[in-house]
């Protein structure tokens, strides 16, 4: 019988996982059985996460035994090491018990975690229990009687969203997000970015450009700006970006190094996508960003990869990189924004459809049914 293992149960982990359910059908638990591992029983709805600040018994958890079924098992434990040799990988449950388990194929899709460092201070908005955190320390400003101040440090789409929820949740609150560009998301059109800093506004947001934060100091509640000013902060959140989850596979950049159908250099029958893979459209030169739209996409093409190489028929397929532009960002509760570019031609979508554009490719994302 041959055996896939999947690890990581993030964006890019459970949507390889569904696809390939999808392609083997009931062969599963016939003649092919797959396991998937994660260190957390749970898929942390991640895109999510600033939802959990202003609503506390927000779910951001889903069990990942939710996504098996036939011919598939759960394993949970954090892999140590990959035997190429032997076709197996090492996995340590409960913190010490160590076990051998072998594979037919491997996908490496562990993910990312914040760049954040915790000698910079601050709170990084990694996972929920981070957001419980920030919430409590929120609350406990809140508390003391005075105004209170939130420093949202890092302007990408995760700083933007967690802005926008704060401020639209604390009405009295002073927020600032802090962003090193010149303007929001600069990869889009100026419209687009004046216009998502007008919503940040109206909810009480005060946008900084052109200036980087070194660090906080939790004690003093002193924000070190890096021009050498400092301001008075109560709650410093950061959103400053991600570094990928790697093993000692392969690596360039901080990534795994993979080729244009996924596979992992220098490794026989290893895959790997997502935050902590390299990928890279040849044709273009392209590299894909670490965001779950591109994880989603490439489980797509790498389930059809792998059912061809177990199988030995059909034409080679290779990474190409999303089509489209897009970037789907929310504005608080009832605002999202939407942005498509093809080619020559783009599209603003705003109010309504946008917010069920939001909703639907959070809930895809995760494979949440309605």
């Amino acid at each position: 019988m041959k055996h896939i293992v999947i690890v990581g149960g993030g964006y890019a982990g459970i949507n390889t996982l569904e696809h390939l359910k999808k392609r083997f059908g009931n062969r599963l638990g016939q003649d092919i059985r797959m396991t998937l591992i994660d260190k957390q029983p749970y898929h942390l709805r991640k895109v999510l996460l600033f939802r959990r600040i202003s609503d506390k018994d927000f779910n951001l958890h889903i069990p990942l035994t939710s996504y098996i079924g036939e011919g598939i098992s759960f394993v949970q434990g954090e892999v140590e090491e990959i035997k190429e040799r032997e076709q197996a990988i090492v996995v340590t449950r409960d913190g010490m018990k160590r076990e051998n388990i072998s594979y037919d194929q491997l996908v490496l899709a562990m993910g990312s975690s914040s760049r954040h460092q915790e000698d910079q201070g601050g709170i990084a908005l990694e996972t929920s229990k981070a957001a419980d955190l920030i919430r409590l320390r929120i609350e406990e400003g809140i508390k003391s009687g005075k105004s209170i101040h939130i420093a949202i440090v890092g302007a990408g789409i995760s700083g933007i969203e967690t802005a926008a929820e704060i401020g639209g949740w604390l009405k009295d609150a002073k927020v600032t997000l802090v962003n090193a560009d010149r303007r929001l998301l600069s990869s889009a059109p100026k419209k687009v970015s004046a216009h998502m800093e007008e919503e940040l506004t109206k909810v009480g947001v005060n946008v900084i450009h052109g200036v980087k934060v070194n660090q906080y100091d939790d004690q003093a509640k002193t924000l070190y700006y890096s021009d050498g000013t400092t301001e008075t902060v109560d709650v410093c959140i950061w959103t400053t970006g991600l570094k990928s989850n790697v093993l000692s596979a392969s690596r360039e950049k901080g990534r795994i190094m993979v080729d244009e159908s996924y596979h992992v250099k220098g490794m026989k029958n290893v895959y790997s996508i997502g935050d902590c893979a390299l990928v890279t459209d040849v044709k273009t030169g392209r590299i894909d960003q670490m965001t779950c739209k591109e994880a989603v996409y490439q489980s797509g093409k790498l389930s059809r990869i792998m059912v061809k190489d177990m199988t030995g028929s059909g034409k080679r397929l290779t990474h190409k990189s999303i089509p489209v532009e897009f970037y789907c960002v929310s504005l608080g509760q009832n605002k999202a924004l939407v942005w498509m570019k093809k080619g020559k031609y783009s599209m603003v979508l705003r109010n309504r459809l946008a917010l069920f554009i939001r909703k639907s490719t959070w809930d895809s994302a995760s494979l949440v049914k309605k």
